[in-house]
């Protein structure tokens, strides 16, 4: 807000709150001196309020850019500062609804004292009070409030006509204002309120209407969030406390400020995520009122500029956006914030070596040859927000491969980071010959993940919602498909009015991943062939081939770089180069340099001819290429088969002494065995012949020069085989076993190579080159364990040792099996289920019911991200994993123990009905070996775990038992059936009768499970539900 601020009102959305007394003088940029108002939030919604409500919005200084602490440090002429947001009301006489707001006269930090006798809490902390010169003007705005309504409500439906995306912040009409009794508590397992008992709702007389009430007194401020009614109603008798949060304690020592908190929930543990964007939107309105009313004098005070001359303040606002912000979804259970310090380890985590190497050794677009997709109109209305109603945010670039479509994804991507100055710009490049990082997921959503919080580090907050138990070790966290993508969505969500641009190439199978929210500024642009088809509903397509510009694009370069002269012969070959390219840009880069070669040696007659003869198909080129003459036939085999077959790129030195080894006796390679950089670049190129090329990164590898070329025919008919030498032996170390195994495969015996393969002598190689000591192996480690880890399938087969799989042995997961458990290895798993099913007598009944099985990969990765076998017995692991085949079979082989409990307590049978694994549960009671009822350390039972979960067939398999206690109720006396009656009501309510014998059973078993209201809402639903499916015809 400022005084002398002379920009004309806009006819679209102001920016500005104006003072009647403003003229029209040109406006210059704001120095930190000119802030005297600084309007401090911590949620996404609560700056997203407050930057709607104001009307000028100065970029420089919003985001984070200081901490709260420290504001007046950068700010020295700030005198009113204002925490503005949402918090927990405390219901009194006073009557504080949902949506109201509370505006403290002094804070009191509630959790800061001392444990006296009887262990009673006794607070020590003293009241903060609010600044005189605030409570001056938040006098005035009272009375002025006696006199006349309050502009509120103006304000809020002002918000709504200008920011049509925000309409979730306008009153939640559909939402329940209910106050539970104290004494009330909701149920923890059920997400919503809809089956809290209605008659525990306080009965309250109705607002005429629903306008915000505005109350003045103590706020509460604590290092946890209140969400327990009966401490909540102790401190209002104590203190007289209208309101909880957590943030203003921490910041009145520092920076007095006035509170302002629009009430979400009453601090009680029933959830009101529906009011959270309207109780931050109505403080931001009272918050704009207030500032309507502080005159320029009240906040003058005599400056020292950075000039050291002293200045008088302008009355402007600094919007902050606080550290740490607080994820908007978890404003009630939010987990403790981490530090700095432990965010940027997780951002550690995210990073990879080659996280940009695609995109920097994709070759630049040739001069003006990509030119003209800026001025093409399916790329003016991607980026027209104005139209995003016909697109969604996404722009679809195909092509046939080696179009150029990465050529032109890099020339739009750095044209946008070069003049889009106002849009925060983010990248991913698959590569499908790089490092599993490269070419997968996974890599993908850690790329733009990485990139959206170092452009926006306030959004860094989203961390705090993974809930880490352990966070001594975080940059090792290992990512998990679903929680990248759920953090990265709720970044997404947190963006506000913060433009993003996204760019992803070659995104052939991986666009189902993306969803973009309709109230943020965030828009796609990928890459990708016409097929695999991928459907979308809302996208703007655009088809390199048939481009006129395209064409265009092709025609400057052969006109630039076909060095034949200016004949009627050269213009014919220009003209039948651009026919036979067919929209292939890769296909005419390597065909001018073919034709250039000729014309070097003089044949300029024979260069029609031998255009002609170029096969117009990229595969068919390649091979052509590798056909075409006869210099060092040997460098190039190897050359091809070392980049083609590798398990993963090599980096030049490996792949110069790879080929070399080959080809050159030892005595001869101990000359070459410091090449410079240059000399290993230009013999591969030559080795090669262009076909491959050295990555730009700061780890740099060879691959082929487009993907194409990987899966060319040509290529797959080269058999490899590598030999082992010193500059090499990392490469060959890490990956002797996956060639074996490739080869075993293949049908090639590895016999001998198992028999004389040495563990200690591998051992003690792999563990020189491998930095993480974690994953360092004993002398002693067992082959098959070794085996399992790495994945090695038809080794394991081979391997003589037998059922050793299951052995407890020291090692780093304690048995083979468990080993390929964890490593989510679904090819050992399945040899082992067939070394488990050979070692059972051929009329085994658990042999012929398993032994025909399969392990799914997808099933695997299912697993929770922090899965872990340590300290755990194998049929524990397998309980939670959820297999029956492998569960039952190891069981049977092994003559396992199958009731064994983990350190918490928890039994494979309890880890099952956690998963809902319905057929791992009836293989466990198959045996007759396992209690149904058991308890964990929690007094948790199966049934409990299983009702937790919602799943019905579960519970109904463990009450067929006859051997499970109904009234068995956890140390919090929430009783099993009581939840599995819940949750059958949800059931019901889906699927109509289905249910409804089992929830009868249910009822007459142990009817005390059901309170007498909670029963006669079950059965009205009941009772609708069977009366729906009579109406609608449905089988009794």
């Amino acid at each position: 807000m400022a005084d002398d601020d002379h920009s004309p009102p806009r006819k679209r959305h102001r920016t500005a709150i104006q003072h009647d007394n403003d003229s029209r003088k040109p406006r210059r940029r704001l120095a930190h001196r000119d802030y005297t108002v600084a309007w401090v939030c911590a949620l996404p919604i609560e700056l997203a309020a407050a930057k709607a409500m104001l009307d000028d919005i100065h970029e420089s200084f919003s985001g984070g850019q200081v901490v709260a602490s420290n504001i007046n440090r950068s700010f020295t002429c700030i005198t009113i500062g204002l925490m503005v947001g949402i918090g927990g009301g405390v219901p009194t006489k006073l009557d504080i609804r949902l949506g109201d707001v509370v505006v403290s006269n002094q804070v009191i930090q509630y959790d800061y004292g001392k444990t006296v006798q009887d262990g009673r809490f006794h607070r020590t902390s003293n009241p903060v009070r609010t600044p005189q010169a605030i409570m001056t003007a938040v006098a005035q705005l009272r009375a002025q409030h006696e006199v006349e309504p309050t502009k509120m409500p103006s304000f809020l439906l002002n918000v709504l006509a200008c920011h049509p995306f925000m309409r979730p912040f306008a009153f939640p009409a559909s939402a329940e204002d209910g106050l539970f009794q104290s004494t009330f508590e909701h149920d923890p397992t059920v997400e919503s309120c809809d089956f809290c008992d209605p008659f525990m709702i306080q009965s309250r007389p109705p607002r005429q209407m629903n306008d915000p009430k505005i109350h003045y007194g103590v706020v509460a401020s604590s290092n946890q969030v209140i969400r327990h009614a009966r401490t909540r109603d102790t401190a209002a008798e104590a203190d007289d406390v209208l309101c909880f949060e957590v943030e203003a304690a921490g910041l009145m020592d520092h920076f007095p400020c006035l509170v302002i908190r629009g009430i979400c929930d009453y601090s009680d543990s029933h959830k009101s995520k529906e009011w959270q964007r309207y109780a931050a939107a109505t403080a931001a309105a009272y918050t704009k009122e207030l500032l309507s009313v502080i005159h320029k004098p009240q906040i003058e005070s005599t400056c020292i500029a950075e000039d050291g001359k002293t200045s008088k303040p302008r009355c402007s606002v600094l919007g902050y956006l606080a550290d740490p912000i607080i994820d908007e979804f978890s404003h009630q259970s939010k987990p403790s914030p981490l530090n700095g310090k432990q965010r940027e380890e997780l951002m550690d985590s995210l990073r990879f070596r080659q996280l940009d190497s695609r995109q920097l050794t994709i070759r630049n677009a040739h001069s003006r040859t990509c030119d003209w997709l800026l001025r093409k109109a399916e790329y003016l209305d991607w980026l027209d927000d104005d139209k995003r109603e016909m697109h969604h945010g996404f722009l679809w670039v195909k092509g046939k491969p080696g179009a150029g479509k990465s050529t032109l994804m890099k020339f739009i991507l750095r044209h946008a980071q070069r003049t889009m100055k106002n849009r925060s710009v983010i990248s991913f490049f698959f590569n499908a010959r790089g490092d599993d990082l490269e070419k997968s997921t996974l890599g993908m959503y850690r790329s733009l993940l990485v990139q959206l919080l170092e452009h926006l580090p306030a959004l860094q907050c989203v961390f705090d919602s993974l809930r880490l138990s352990d966070t001594s070790s975080l940059r090792q966290y290992q990512w998990g498909i679903e929680v990248l993508r759920d953090l990265f969505e709720k970044a997404v969500q947190s963006l506000g009015d913060h433009p993003i641009l996204c760019f992803i190439d070659a995104l052939d199978e991986h666009l189902g991943e993306f969803a973009v929210s309709q109230r943020v500024w965030f828009h796609v642009c990928f890459s990708s062939r016409h097929y695999p088809h991928i459907t979308m509903k809302s996208v703007v397509e655009l088809v390199l081939e048939g481009q006129h510009g395209h064409s265009q694009g092709m025609t400057q370069y052969i006109n630039s770089e076909l060095q034949i002269g200016q004949s009627n012969l050269a213009t014919e070959i220009r003209i039948e180069l651009l026919r036979k390219a067919s929209g292939v840009f890769m296909w005419i880069v390597l065909v001018v340099e073919l034709l250039n070669k000729e014309y070097d040696s003089g044949r300029l007659h024979a260069l029609k001819r031998r255009l002609q003869e170029i096969p117009e198909d990229l595969h068919a080129l390649c091979h052509d290429i590798l056909a075409w003459g006869d210099h060092d036939k040997d460098e190039l085999l190897l050359c091809i088969q070392w980049t083609l077959f590798a398990r993963r790129p090599l980096h030049p030195r490996e792949l110069y002494f790879a080929i070399l080894s080959g080809v050159t006796d030892t005595w001869e390679l101990r000359d070459h065995m410091e090449p410079s950089t240059e000399d290993m670049g230009r013999f591969i190129l030559n080795s090669s012949k262009g076909l491959a090329e050295t990555t730009k990164s700061s780890s740099p590898t060879v691959q082929f020069i487009h993907e194409t070329f990987s899966n060319a025919p040509p290529f797959k008919s080269l058999l490899a085989s590598p030999e082992d030498d010193f500059p090499f032996l990392n490469y060959a170390v890490f990956n002797v076993l996956y060639h074996a195994d490739k080869a075993a495969e293949h049908g090639a015996s590895q016999k001998e190579f198992l028999r004389k393969f040495s563990v200690e002598r591998w051992a003690k190689l792999r563990n020189y080159f491998e930095e993480n000591e974690a994953h360092h192996y004993a002398p002693n480690t067992r082959l098959r364990y070794i085996l399992a880890e790495a994945n090695a399938s038809n080794l394991i087969e081979i391997d003589p040792q037998g059922l050793s799989c299951i052995e407890m042995k020291d090692e780093r997961y304690g048995c083979p099996l468990l080993a390929a458990v964890t490593s989510r290895n679904a090819e050992a798993l399945e040899a082992f289920r067939r070394a488990f099913v050979m070692s059972l007598p051929p009329d085994n009944l658990i042999a012929r019911e398993y032994g025909h099985g399969s392990v799914s990969k997808d099933h695997l990765l299912q697993l929770p991200a922090q899965f872990s076998a340590k300290n755990r017995e194998v049929v524990s692991c397998f309980g939670e994993l959820g297999d029956a085949g492998l569960l039952a079979l190891a069981i049977e082989a092994g003559n396992l123990k199958c009731d064994i409990k983990d350190e918490r307590g928890i039994t494979p049978l309890a880890w099952a009905a956690k998963g809902g694994f319905e057929d791992a549960i009836k293989a466990l009671l198959a045996t007759g070996r396992v209690n149904p009822d058991s308890r964990d350390a929690h007094g948790n039972t199966p049934l409990l775990w299983a009702a937790r979960g919602g799943y019905v067939s579960v519970v109904d398999l463990l009450l067929q038992t006859g051997r499970v206690n109904p009234d068995s109720r956890e140390r919090s006396s929430n009783c099993s059936l009581r939840q599995a009656g819940l949750m059958l009501m949800q059931e019901i309510q889906k699927a109509g009768h289905r249910y409804l014998g089992l929830l009868t059973a249910m009822a007459f078993k142990s009817p005390s499970c059901f309170s007498i209201p909670t029963l006669s809402i079950l059965c009205q639903k009941t009772y609708t539900a069977e009366q729906h499916c009579r109406t609608h015809g449905a089988h009794q």
